[in-house]
């Protein structure tokens, strides 16, 4: 079997030109569709696992300072003090 070099270097200039020309008209707009979709997926973590645990956690300290805490800190030290 007999390779025709010259045939083969015409396919690989054609499939040259076709990726330069594929990389013209998408390489920008793969770049940028994928940029936003990073963003909104980076978004959506940072707000469903950190905003929403730091929410919960500030909650709870605001719950925890209007629910008496100067009578529940000082039952604790009391508590702490009298069982050693």
């Amino acid at each position: 079997m007999e390779i025709n070099i010259r045939a083969v270097t015409q396919v690989g200039r054609q499939l040259a030109l076709i990726g330069d020309e594929y990389n013209r008209a998408y390489t920008g707009k793969m770049e940028e569709s994928l940029f936003h979709l990073t963003k909104r997926v980076a978004a959506n973590v940072f707000q469903s696992c950190f905003w929403n645990s730091f929410k919960r956690v500030m909650e709870s300290l605001g719950s925890f300072l209007k629910s008496g805490w100067k009578k529940k800190t000082n039952h604790i030290s009391v508590n702490l003090f009298y069982s050693a």
